[in-house]
């Protein structure tokens, strides 16, 4: 007769090893086990959306450089919006005032793209992405 018997397995719990690479003891109470079975399995996220080297961006205003730095972190489209519009509020060299908008109007027609306008310039800025990494691509561009 055979026997079976869930076991919980939580890395907190660990017998030694890190949170992503650990040894776990399955006590076996006088069973000998033959196989084991996985009947489900949480693995949060374990990497970000924006991370490190691929965090940089260099804002151009009037021929002026300046490197801006997008904390790490997982990020959904307003939090993107709101995270950017106040980098290049904080960064700009001219104070000019920036804006980022993204329509959400569930009811008409929705770009799915970023609207930038800023104001006070006299040349219109621009942005210039490393050409490793996907930056862009969170810009919506």
């Amino acid at each position: 007769m055979s026997s079976s018997k869930t076991v919980l397995i939580n890395s907190e719990n660990r017998q030694s090893g890190t949170t992503s690479s650990f040894s776990f003891y399955i006590p076996n109470e006088g069973n000998s086990y033959t196989h084991a079975l996985v009947l489900g399995c949480n693995i949060p996220v374990s990497y970000y959306l924006i991370q490190e080297p691929y965090n940089t961006f260099t804002l151009v205003e009037e021929g002026l450089n300046k490197k801006i730095f997008i904390p790490e972190g997982n990020y959904n489209v307003n939090s993107f919006r709101k995270v950017l519009k106040g980098l290049l509020n904080t960064e700009t060299l001219h104070s000019w005032v920036y804006d980022v908008i993204f329509e959400n109007d569930y009811a008409g027609r929705a770009t799915g793209k970023y609207t930038y306008t800023v104001t006070g310039f006299t040349s219109s800025p621009s942005f210039v992405f490393p050409e490793d990494g996907e930056l862009h691509s969170q810009f919506l561009f």
